[in-house]
């Protein structure tokens, strides 16, 4: 496996599934049932890491051009 281009941290808790979210400031967290083993978490993010850039670079984007019309908004 390649090195990963950004960061994550686990937040481990008593839970069934496994998410990832991206936070305002751009901090990536994935969130998992306490006994994950770290293996399957990785293989997870490494699985979703083209998702995970995309929302960054869109956070990017937005923080960098906010007055700049989304897709989503209308005129």
């Amino acid at each position: 496996m390649q090195p990963l281009s950004f960061s994550y941290s686990v937040i481990r808790s008593n839970r069934k599934s496994l998410s990832i979210r991206i936070t305002d400031d751009g901090v990536v967290e994935v969130r998992c049932p306490l006994f994950l083993p770290s293996s399957e978490i990785e293989r997870m993010v490494y699985s979703k890491a083209d998702w995970i850039l995309k929302k960054l670079r869109k956070l990017l984007w937005t923080k960098a051009w906010p007055w700049f019309p989304s897709k989503s908004s209308s005129l």
